[in-house]
């Protein structure tokens, strides 16, 4: 079972600094204890909406105080249930030191680390044959000796402990498809109607699979600079 998260104190509504410069730990910002009204009155920026897997998303840039080589920046974006909770939480951004958010992770919701690229690391959730939830970090491909703190590449989904949901199949970003056969008429064998039904099902049941991962570009919309 999932350690309970460390109490931290939550940022009051009306701080004077928003859009994350009030955070100062990974702890403060990737909770499942906190609302909608919460996310509105901490950020002057955000992006809110439907999705259609039946969740109501925020996203929110996120340029964090404190120490700057462990602080993130990037896109982050809260998914609220129908009862209003937080159901799962996205991150794709930067860092300068990713060890505190792998610690986080890992020691309080027991990501283990899996077999990855050269470069990479990635830590995950599992549950049967899917993932739920998982960690990647890699160093940036050009690195500035301006701006160490954006050396590390960050991308974290994040489920609720406990869902039942699975993050879709990671694949290449370009599929060619082979030359299609003519169709050939056939007749479903017994059984293959309901077996196919029960696959239909299984798909649908995975919202992930509905969910596609934010291109650079629209990430990069969410983006704030670092400050100088």
């Amino acid at each position: 079972m999932p350690m309970a998260a460390p109490s931290v104190t939550l940022a009051a509504p009306g701080a004077a600094k928003l859009d994350g410069a009030q955070f100062t730990s990974v702890q403060q910002v990737l909770r499942f204890d906190v609302s909608k009204q919460w996310v509105l009155q901490n950020w002057t920026r955000k992006s809110t909406g439907p999705t259609d897997v039946g969740l109501f998303s925020i996203r929110v840039p996120l340029v964090m105080g404190g120490p700057t080589m462990q602080a993130l920046a990037g896109s982050l974006t809260y998914f609220f249930n129908e009862q209003g909770a937080v159901e799962h939480i996205s991150f794709h951004g930067q860092t300068g030191d990713a060890s505190p958010l792998i610690q986080f992770v890992t020691h309080y919701y027991q990501f283990q680390q899996v077999q990855s690229p050269i470069g990479e690391h990635v830590y995950q959730v599992r549950s049967g044959e899917g993932v739920q939830s998982e960690l990647r970090t890699r160093p940036e491909s050009v690195l500035k000796s301006s701006a160490p703190q954006q050396s590390v590449a960050v991308e974290l989904e994040f489920a609720r402990p406990g869902s039942p949901r699975l993050l879709p199949p990671r694949g290449p970003n370009l599929v060619v498809p082979q030359a299609a056969a003519p169709p050939v008429a056939t007749t479903p064998a017994a059984g293959a109607t309901d077996s196919m039904s029960e696959s239909i099902k299984k798909a649908a049941g995975n919202y992930w699979d509905q969910v596609r991962y934010a291109t650079p570009g629209e990430e990069g919309q969410m983006l704030r600079r670092w400050p100088e």
